[in-house]
């Protein structure tokens, strides 16, 4: 019991860690309708400064899920949490192009490692009959704090106070979080040396299996739309359909509760019908829905708020996917 206590304290923590790397990372784009014009921005460079931050988080959760394997997950965690929260603080003193993209490809850098990392730790202190259900209440926190409620505070905040004072609060928890895991989490036990020695090549070991490579292409097209939606959403919002920045903020959120349950109901459906089948509807129902996103514009807000919230039921689930598909071919940690 005192074992099971201690493994679902670790989830929630980890789980709302990773909601907060959601918020910090998608708060500056529900801001874009206000940050650009002050900043002078175009839509070339807002796009940019979206992607620099996946760019070095797709480089950080490797390197820094690597080097948690030598020097220790608690470790990893408390210095990526406390580097990422100091970055969204930054972000507040951000006044030029250059300065933004900076700022925020190093957020990418605290957040990528705590991603792999915490996946890691979790998969460490689960159960075996419970590290699926585990995963996907880590994974559901993303969108519920970064996209479901992330929209509303970021919209809601700035009717009250300037943009600049939004990242120094959101910024917040992030360190809370650092405090928490430094007083709670214990190190994860290290693997014998049996087990281990299929990880003893380092960063490359895992590229030898191909689901490996399969779940890494399904991801990198998958999340291309994904960003340039997350992108572009409120201001096509904004400035195309005509809608204020709070009522967006309420629309954009249907996306993130979708996905929030989305990352539960589906995963627990594939434990009966399958991980390739339930992979593949996912992947069906986000390509239509986005499509009628794109081509089929709906100026209801509520019309709006219904189809974000398919989007991301659908693609949600579909992120949760790729960590449980590349470990079934793989040694197990």
């Amino acid at each position: 019991m005192k074992k099971l206590s201690y493994e679902w304290k670790l989830v929630f923590l980890l789980a709302v860690l990773f909601g907060i790397v959601g918020l910090d990372r998608f708060v500056v784009l529900y801001l874009f309708p206000v940050i650009i014009p002050e900043l002078g921005l175009n839509n070339i460079q807002a796009g940019a400064i979206a992607s620099v931050l996946a760019f070095t988080w797709a480089i950080s959760t490797w390197v820094l899920g690597s080097m948690s394997d030598k020097y220790g997950r608690k470790r990893v965690l408390i210095y990526s949490t406390l580097f990422f929260s100091l970055m969204t603080w930054m972000t507040a003193i951000a006044k030029s192009f250059t300065s933004m993209l900076v700022i925020r490809g190093l957020l990418g850098v605290g957040e990528g490692g705590v991603f792999s990392t915490s996946v890691a730790a979790i998969a460490s202190a689960s159960s075996p009959e419970r590290k699926g259900l585990n995963l996907g209440i880590h994974q559901a926190f993303f969108p519920l704090l970064g996209i479901g409620l992330g929209p509303i505070i970021a919209t809601q905040l700035n009717n009250f106070m300037p943009w600049e004072m939004v990242f120094i609060v959101v910024g917040v928890p992030g360190v809370l979080l650092a405090w928490c895991l430094a007083r709670f989490m214990r190190e994860p036990a290290r693997d014998t040396p049996g087990a281990h020695s299929a990880s003893s090549d380092g960063a490359f070991a895992a590229l030898r299996y191909r689901n490996i490579w399969v779940a890494t292409v399904v991801s990198c097209c998958f999340q291309t739309g994904l960003f340039v939606f997350s992108t572009f959403v409120a201001l096509y919002l904004t400035q195309v359909i005509g809608l204020e920045l709070s009522t967006v903020g309420l629309i954009v959120s249907g996306w993130g509760f979708g996905g929030f349950f989305g990352m539960i109901i589906m995963p627990a459906l594939s434990d009966r019908l399958g991980r390739r089948p339930m992979m593949i509807g996912c992947a069906a129902a986000y390509s239509a829905l986005m499509l009628m996103f794109a081509l089929y514009p709906l100026p209801r807000p509520e019309c709006s708020h219904c189809c974000s919230s398919q989007v991301c039921s659908a693609s949600a689930s579909r992120r949760y996917f790729w960590q449980l598909f590349p470990q079934r071919p793989c040694p197990r940690a």
